[in-house]
């Protein structure tokens, strides 16, 4: 018997971590009372919600899953990890410069983006949200990170905790095994798994350190059913339009939407320019 709990440990372990982080904004709103965070600690992170929701309505994961549901996740993990509130919003918005649907279709970082999320959560939480964009998360900015940890300053060790919960959350539920390109991932975090375990562990979070080993070691050693597992060919997220929007009739009344503005505008332009003419 002891044999046979040893072998299921990871397994045993994956599935209790499933349990302990939340994945809809309704679990996560009672572990964060339950975690202490209080007024208007609550309010941020319940706006940085909100704005989620808003600029990843309609973001699909490559496995399938909702993206909402993980950067819940991400955000569920910090909190466990007693973060301060500003890193839990962050949490919640983590990607958006990178994935966010801000109506432009452009990738690019924009004031005029920074702004946006500045209004909502504050500055300390965008700029979180900033560096996480801008840091290289590829395999040579990832040994760069563990070698400078123990200078790095507070901002970015924090930034670093980020991406760890982001990576955590990543392997709840077995998530990476239900890509399509599963085989490539799991070769990836044999390589660098032991990295970021580490560099934890040197930021001093034991416990998270001890997670993302148990869970990778469940991802590493278990298999899902070819028949679950997503057919999506891309590396990344994508958007997945509602079928109301890809409509040939929607499209031109969308299309058409700038030329009523500038007719709107031109319209308004005649109105002032029209002054009564007084007779003498």
């Amino acid at each position: 018997m002891v044999i046979v709990i040893c072998y299921y440990r990871p397994f045993v372990f994956h599935c209790v971590l499933m349990s302990m982080y939340a994945q809809t904004n309704i679990q996560l709103f009672n572990q964060l009372q339950r975690d202490g965070y209080r007024d208007a600690q609550l309010r941020l992170i319940a706006d940085a919600y909100f704005l989620a929701a808003r600029l990843f309505a309609a973001r699909i994961e490559v496995s399938g899953k909702c993206f909402m549901a993980h950067v819940i996740g991400t955000a569920s993990i910090l909190s466990a990890s007693a973060a301060p509130a500003e890193l839990v919003a962050a949490g919640l918005v983590h990607n958006v410069y990178c994935n966010g649907d801000f109506g432009d279709y452009r990738k690019k970082i924009t004031e005029a983006k920074r702004r946006r999320i500045r209004n909502t959560i504050g500055e300390k939480a965008e700029q979180y949200a900033y560096r996480f964009a801008t840091r290289h998360w590829n395999s040579a900015g990832l040994r760069n990170m563990h070698e400078q940890l123990s200078g790095m300053q507070e901002l970015d060790r924090q930034v670093v905790l980020l991406y760890l919960a982001d990576q955590l959350e990543k392997h709840l539920g077995l998530e990476i095994l239900f890509r399509k390109d599963y085989e490539q991932r799991c070769q990836y975090y044999r390589e660098f798994g032991p990295l970021l375990v580490d560099t934890a562990r040197q930021l001093g979070y034991s416990s998270l350190s001890h997670q993302l080993q148990e869970a990778l070691l469940a991802t590493l050693g278990a298999t899902v059913p070819a028949e679950l597992r997503s057919s999506c060919s891309l590396r990344f997220s994508y958007l997945c339009i509602p079928e109301s929007c890809r409509s040939k009739r929607m499209i031109p009344a969308l299309l058409a939407i700038p030329s009523r503005i500038r007719r709107m505008l031109r319209k308004k332009r005649h109105r002032q320019d029209v002054r009564p003419v007084l007779g003498g």
